[in-house]
């Protein structure tokens, strides 16, 4: 067990502390990005739109650090061959696939903490409603690094990536509901809207803050869903991996 947790601190170190030392414009590309659309929002929608641009940039922040977790994994399985080696050695697998995701979302950590202290502002929500809002952006943390590590595994070459990650960033940060109110959507849209992972975890935080109604209701329970499925994901594809070294 010890030697597991060593193996995950060690890819949340390379993943992470180095990456983030080293590239100094990795916190503000992160940060940045995601204001702009809160700039776009002020601009167009006013004041009390600002509170939606926060909780949706929070959840993109989640996507994209997920986003350079399947990067990464790409990468080290294309490039270097550096999961190669992982999948020679002793080393546990579900350690290194997730402290490649622990350590892609050590540089965003500052970007949620900005996006978590705005929305604090504008809403004035507990502390209680804090912390249930980040177990829902971890539940969609876990879904979207499983899914991001199925992608990876699939990518037989490095100039796929962009494309991929271009494709997702449309279908989970722009066109649903998450930087602006779902309720300006008909109902029918509103659940149509649920087929993107990100409109679950969007649907539930409204409900923690303003109170939930049925289409929150079921955005919560579909996050939980996601967030068990995700476990299962990250098992079978350690299992899958670990199969190739019998």
């Amino acid at each position: 067990m010890k030697n597991k947790i060593k193996t995950l601190l060690y890819m949340l170190h390379i993943n992470g502390n180095i990456y983030l030392l080293r590239n100094k414009f990795a916190l503000p590309a992160v940060t940045l990005s995601p204001l702009s659309f809160i700039f776009f929002i002020y601009i167009f929608g006013g004041v009390k739109a600002i509170q939606y641009g926060a909780m949706g940039g929070l959840i993109y922040i989640i996507v994209n650090s997920t986003f350079f977790a399947l990067s990464d994994i790409a990468s080290y399985k294309t490039n270097n061959l550096f999961q190669d080696m992982i999948i020679a050695s002793p080393i546990p697998l579900w350690a290194y696939l997730i402290g490649i995701g622990l350590g892609d979302i050590v540089y965003v950590i500052p970007a949620i903490a900005v996006f978590m202290i705005l929305l604090v502002y504008i809403t004035s929500i507990s502390l209680f409603q804090i912390l249930l809002i980040i177990v829902v952006l971890l539940m969609l943390w876990v879904f979207l690094l499983s899914i991001c590590y199925h992608i990876a595994q699939k990518i037989e070459k490095n100039k796929d990536i962009w494309p991929i990650l271009s494709l997702l960033s449309v279908v989970l940060s722009i066109f649903p509901p998450i930087f602006y109110p779902y309720t300006i959507l008909p109902f029918n849209l509103q659940m149509l809207a649920l087929l993107a992972p990100t409109t679950s975890a969007a649907y539930t935080i409204h409900g923690i803050i303003y109170g939930f109604s049925f289409i929150s209701v079921v955005g919560m329970i579909i996050t939980f869903f996601l967030f068990v499925s995700g476990i299962v994901i990250i098992y079978f594809i350690s299992f899958k991996i670990y199969r190739l070294k019998k």
